[in-house]
């Protein structure tokens, strides 16, 4: 993008109807690795915010939500976050130049790229290919990334599945179930064909091997991410419900990191992303006490369970909501303090520069008195506000809290 100037959809259509460009963007694909070492990232995206569009839409608006969803899950603590880099691998392992589908795809795939860039996130954002998932060895492969082999097996689960879920399905001319899964924790409707279950034909049975179907393809999108991640050393994570599911099914250990990913922040909710950026960017020392508090908050919390989005909302209901409460209320008591002087002040100015006047004062030395008089009684409180905003400044929230007074702002 860079070497051809591409800096807008009107340089991505160009770029595309150059066969110079096209080769060129080949050749990188063929050339890159496909998960290089030390790549020194802090969290691993997983399917749901890696950018990659599996297991949902992969139309470039609904990447853009991805984008959105990533970036305001880890902005306030990640500085590298990897995420799938699909396009190397479609590029350079099904590569065809001639086919019409060709244009149209790497031009989604170059829009996110451009959104990603307005956000002022790239230089957040490091991109690797992920092992492809794979359900034909799915329990070997699971074993390898440290899951129990039997990931997609878990009876309750499946039987949960098939119930609360809106499932539609009829046989092809293959004797195959084709079938539609719907459930108010997936973000989409999953299609998908199976064999006609040996058991039978009844409507229990046929949504039973349905549900199991849509967990396994899940469970090796999962095994994926999960390979990933310890290949990269680095935290998951997982956004996609479940694929949470399925880990605190595997017992696995919790990690400081996971937990900050699942913390949500009503406070900023309606801020945009890249006003955020941008405030991170510009209050260095306000956003380290911010991510060092959060830090300390989720070590003292970490033998409390495995569940990150409980110890999560754990720690904003203890620390972070009552931290902003008491920054918010210090600032407004040391505001009203200093307007109430004011007043104050400009009346008591005001009066003796009336009696100057009466007692034969010159106007000028009437107003100079009227002015000390205002500096006399509203100094004391001027800097009392001084003083009382620099302490709430320096307090591990006051970065939260200002990033949330950018409501409906752009940067």
């Amino acid at each position: 993008m860079n070497f051809h100037g591409v800096k807008s959809m009107k340089h991505v259509q160009s770029a595309l109807s150059d066969k110079v460009a096209l080769n060129h963007l080949h050749e990188l694909a063929v050339a890159r690795k496909p998960c290089p070492q030390n790549l020194q990232v802090e969290l691993v995206a997983g399917r749901g915010v890696d950018l990659s569009g599996h297991l949902d839409c992969n139309a470039s608006a609904c990447r853009k939500r991805q984008v959105d969803n990533l970036l305001r899950r880890a902005w306030h603590y990640f500085d590298r976050i990897l995420v799938a880099d699909g396009l190397s691998h479609e590029v350079s392992h099904h590569w065809n130049a001639k086919s019409a589908k060709l244009k149209p795809w790497l031009s989604g795939h170059l829009e996110v790229l451009l959104y990603l860039r307005s956000m002022g996130a790239e230089n957040l954002i490091v991109f690797s290919e992920k092992p492809t998932p794979c359900q034909a060895h799915l329990a070997k492969h699971a074993d390898e990334a440290g899951l129990p082999r039997n990931l997609d097996s878990n009876q309750k689960m499946l039987e949960d599945l098939a119930t609360t879920a809106k499932i539609s399905s009829q046989q092809n001319k293959m004797k195959e179930i084709e079938y539609a899964f719907s459930h108010p924790e997936f973000e989409h409707t999953v299609w998908g064909t199976i064999k006609k279950p040996r058991a039978g034909f009844s409507d229990k049975t046929v949504k039973r091997a349905i549900a199991r179907d849509v967990v396994k393809r899940y469970a090796a999108h999962l095994v994926s991410d999960v390979a990933t991640a310890h290949h990269a050393g680095a935290p998951l994570g997982a956004a996609v419900w479940l694929h949470g599911q399925l880990l605190r099914e595997s017992a696995r250990e919790t990690t400081p990191a996971e937990i900050i990913f699942n913390l949500s922040l009503p406070v900023i909710e309606k801020v945009p992303i890249d006003v955020l950026l941008k405030i991170r960017k510009g209050d260095g020392d306000a956003f380290e006490r911010f991510r060092d508090s959060l830090r300390k908050a989720v070590t003292a919390r970490m033998r409390e369970g495995p569940n990150p989005t409980r110890v999560a909302d754990e720690i904003r209901q203890d620390l972070i909501e009552p931290e902003l409460v008491r920054v918010r209320q210090r600032l407004a008591s040391a505001e009203e303090i200093l307007q109430k002087k004011a007043v104050v002040g400009l009346g008591l100015g005001s009066l003796m520069t009336t009696c100057g006047l009466l007692a034969g004062a010159p106007p000028s030395l009437a107003v100079t008195g009227g002015v000390a008089a205002l500096t006399s009684v509203v100094g004391s409180a001027g800097q009392k506000y001084i003083d009382d905003r620099r302490e709430v400044e320096l307090s591990d929230m006051y970065f939260l809290w200002k990033a949330g007074a950018h409501k409906n702002h752009r940067g």
